[in-house]
């Protein structure tokens, strides 16, 4: 339950960050992957439904691999002082 309740937290901050602070959208969106991936994980250890594991181990997981360019994205805007993305970042 207190994976749960501080995933929730990571949520709330999330909003909170982009809601007092537009320029750190991306930290914002690494917070939600974060705490979304922290919910789904819980979820995956308590299920015991094979189906429910299989979809969002194959369709919701991948997107967590956004993470690391999040925070990435995060740091080169804070050391740059630009939220603009180059085209050479895909």
């Amino acid at each position: 339950m207190l994976i749960i309740s501080l995933a929730f937290l990571g949520i709330i901050l999330s909003a909170i960050i982009l809601f007092f602070n537009k320029r750190n959208i991306y930290l914002s969106c690494y917070y939600l992957f974060l705490s979304i991936y922290g919910i789904f994980t819980h979820s995956i250890h308590d299920s015991a439904n094979s189906e429910y594991i299989a979809i969002l181990m194959v369709h919701i997981f991948p997107v967590f691999y956004l993470q690391g360019p999040l925070l990435w994205f995060y740091i080169r805007s804070e050391i740059t002082g630009s939220l603009k993305l180059r085209w050479k970042d895909a």
